[in-house]
């Protein structure tokens, strides 16, 4: 048996049936579609600009071959569903629970990748690390959270944390098209 094909199988399999059960069916084309296609469109542009710099690799498994194809899989599927099945029970009132709603997601979307890592889903390359993903899943949980109400100020916050991770990881001396 195919680990990583069962694996990605049920994590979308989970995703879906959580969307399906859990989401706010009635309201996602006027409440969610924004953020969905805007977490999208930010995996989209990270994904053209570290083409030739890659962070993180998707292993093929018995059915897809190629990083590509699973990164496109990921990014048409499993974040905008990640980000409407956030945004469906985010709480409205109260900080702390807003908090601990957060602390959720990012706990469970960093326990999902470190059982990938572990079983060789995905590798890290040029200093990217679970510590790192960990650290971007902290800001996006919050990000998906901003961009509802004030996408322009998602978006800033983004394309900050997108320079500050371009300099970091020394993408400005890298090859780009």
């Amino acid at each position: 048996m195919d680990f990583h094909l069962i694996f990605r199988f049920l994590l979308l399999a989970g995703f879906i049936l959580g969307a399906w059960k859990v989401g706010d069916r009635h309201n996602w084309r006027l409440h969610y579609y924004p953020t969905m296609l805007f977490a999208m469109l930010v995996n989209m542009l990270a994904s053209y600009l570290s083409y030739h710099q890659l962070l993180w690799v998707f292993s093929a498994d018995g059915l897809i071959r190629t990083h590509t194809v699973l990164n496109l899989l990921n990014t048409f599927t499993i974040l905008p569903l990640t980000a409407w099945l956030f945004l469906s029970k985010y709480p409205r009132q109260g900080p702390f629970n807003q908090i601990v709603y957060h602390l959720i997601w990012i706990i469970g979307y960093t326990i999902i990748e470190a059982i990938d890592q572990q079983n060789g889903g995905i590798t890290y390359q040029h200093g990217w690390s679970l510590g790192w993903s960990a650290l971007l899943n902290c800001t996006m949980f919050p990000i998906f959270a901003v961009h509802r109400n004030h996408p322009v100020k998602a978006w800033a916050i983004t394309v900050l944390i997108a320079w500050l991770i371009l300099v970091h990881f020394n993408f400005l001396t890298a090859e780009m098209r």
